[in-house]
């Protein structure tokens, strides 16, 4: 864990993953990641926009996150979440760390 990081009070980290976004096509979280309960994301090179109905996102529909913000944080259906980069060029990336809970 990096110098000055800290875990998250009362979850268990399950995996680290990196999802590059450099066309069109809606990428979903690896099967381990979706084992998890919560993610915590960052977003770098571009916007992305993310759908947590199980519905493919498009790069101008799905809801809006930018690069430079505080890292993002997401409860719910791991196995529903997709993403898709925002606009029709360039490169995004995701970073994201999966947890559980404790007992899950």
């Amino acid at each position: 864990m990096p110098a000055g990081a800290r875990r998250l009070p009362g979850l268990n980290p399950v995996s680290f993953e990196t999802l590059t976004l450099d066309d069109s096509t809606a990428q979903g979280l690896n099967s381990t990641s979706r084992t998890g309960s919560v993610i915590l994301f960052s977003v770098e090179g571009g916007g992305v926009h993310m759908r947590d109905d199980g519905t493919d996102p498009t790069n101008s529909t799905g809801v809006v996150f930018g690069v430079g913000s505080a890292p993002y944080f997401y409860s719910g259906d791991l196995g529903a979440v997709r993403f898709c980069r925002q606009g029709a060029s360039g490169t995004s990336t995701v970073h994201l760390i999966a947890y559980r809970q404790p007992g899950d």
